[in-house]
């Protein structure tokens, strides 16, 4: 098994994608620190050839609190004022009526409560929509926390937890895992780099 393990961003950049592609699980590392002034609640769009950040609202974020503790914010009327927005800034776009329904669709049809659950759905939807068989898991739903354990050590756990033979993380990673640690846990492959 491949498994790739993430922090749940909002629509995210294609590389995520990529990411999502080359394995056969994606694990949501959800229950870690949010990150202030990061992806989770944030992205971008074009208006007029320019990117514009858009900001999902959030009720009491906190570095000190699990993204999946953090709720949304008035977020009815959040996503009523950006799908005007995605309207206003693609309406002549190719492909705007029917990706825009999906949008719409995707929006409206789910009950989001917390950044967590709308980021990764929003993730899982678009992998959909691009034919992705990859299967998804929640890092809070599965039971391989060991206290004190960083980063890299939960990302261990979950790996052998789910007897992967093989983790993939993105470029910008690299500095954030030790190959040799990978190598003894995961016996047959270890560490691998998704150059994008």
């Amino acid at each position: 098994m491949v498994i790739a393990v993430m922090q749940p961003y909002v629509f995210p950049y294609l590389g995520y994608y990529q990411l999502v592609n080359a394995v056969d699980t994606f694990v949501f590392f959800d229950d870690v620190n949010y990150i202030m002034k990061g992806w989770i609640n944030r992205n971008r769009v074009l208006q007029k050839n320019q990117p514009i950040t858009f900001t999902i609202p959030l009720s009491k974020a906190s570095q000190n609190r699990l993204i999946n503790e953090i709720e949304l914010s008035e977020f009815n009327r959040w996503r009523d004022a950006f799908l005007k927005q995605i309207a206003q800034y693609y309406g002549k776009a190719p492909y705007f009526t029917e990706v825009n329904a999906w949008l719409v669709d995707f929006f409206t049809k789910n009950e989001f409560t917390h950044i967590s659950q709308l980021a990764a759905e929003s993730v899982i939807s678009v992998s959909q929509l691009l034919n992705l068989t990859t299967s998804f898991l929640y890092s809070s739903k599965l039971d391989y926390r060991v206290e004190g354990q960083n980063g890299q050590d939960k990302i261990l756990s979950i790996c052998e937890m789910q007897n992967a033979k093989m983790y993939i993380n993105l470029q910008n990673g690299r500095e954030l895992y030790e190959q040799i640690k990978f190598k003894k846990k995961i016996l047959t492959c270890g560490l691998y780099i998704l150059t994008i």
